[in-house]
């Protein structure tokens, strides 16, 4: 082995990558070794995890943790002792667009400093948009609600002007809903229908800040719904 051996690999975890760094090295017949491990990817408005290990040393290590960018520079110290591991967490802001770098250094006892950068994702919700039902008559009340979800399945933060828009079968502009508010990542609206609307396929658009999100369709048409009969035949002695 010689005197200073770094290596660094990024794995598959989720969809988004890993990285782990780890360092080897032997200086007067004394081996030391560290790994460093953090999601490949920072998103707007959520936590970023590091977990940081030193497994071989003489002593104690003070190791600094960094994240890096256009809108957003923190750095986080902690000391560690061999065999340990702690976890060091970053309340990541609204990001602007750019790149990041997530940089650990060790300041003493394990001395090293690696740097890589990071996958930025922009922040963008998954988006829902529920009805009712899926056919509509003249005269119906049209109820809908929209579904905001980050990408842990969890109410979305959305802080960009959203706005609803429903057209008819013939793409006029019936209704538009602006400056719309969420409850916990959902709004709920409706719709009240004319006893003569126009026939077809209706849309429901949301944007957000002018940015298409999801269209959802249902129709309008002058259906009746199927007579039936249920015959029920039970036993003629019972107790």
């Amino acid at each position: 082995m010689t005197d200073h051996e770094f290596a660094k690999k990024e794995e598959e975890s989720s969809g988004s990558g890993r990285l782990h760094w780890y360092c080897q090295y032997s200086i007067n017949h004394s081996s030391c070794l560290y790994t460093v491990v953090g999601p490949g990817t920072i998103r707007s408005n959520s936590k970023y995890n590091v977990v940081v290990s030193v497994h071989k040393a003489d002593g104690p290590s003070q190791i600094k943790v960094s994240l890096n960018g256009p809108s957003y520079n923190e750095t986080k110290q902690i000391e560690l002792p061999p065999m340990s591991t702690e976890s060091v967490e970053f309340e990541v802001p609204k990001l602007a667009t750019g790149d990041y770098n997530l940089t650990a250094q060790g300041i003493s006892g394990v001395v090293f400093q690696n740097s890589t950068k990071l996958n930025y994702a922009d922040e963008k919700a998954s988006t829902f948009v529920q009805t009712d039902k899926a056919t509509y008559k003249p005269a119906d009340l049209v109820q809908f609600r929209i579904i905001f979800l980050d990408e842990n399945t969890r109410p979305a933060k959305i802080d960009k002007p959203i706005s609803v828009v429903i057209t008819d079968g013939a793409q006029n502009r019936i209704k538009q809903f602006t400056d719309v508010k969420l409850t916990k990542g959902v709004y709920t609206g409706e719709l009240q229908l004319s006893e003569q609307p126009v026939l077809g396929t209706w849309k429901i658009s949301v944007s957000v800040d002018g940015d298409n999100r999801e269209t959802k369709t249902f129709e309008v048409d002058k259906y009746v719904l199927p007579k039936f009969e249920v015959i029920v035949d039970t036993a003629k002695m019972w107790s």
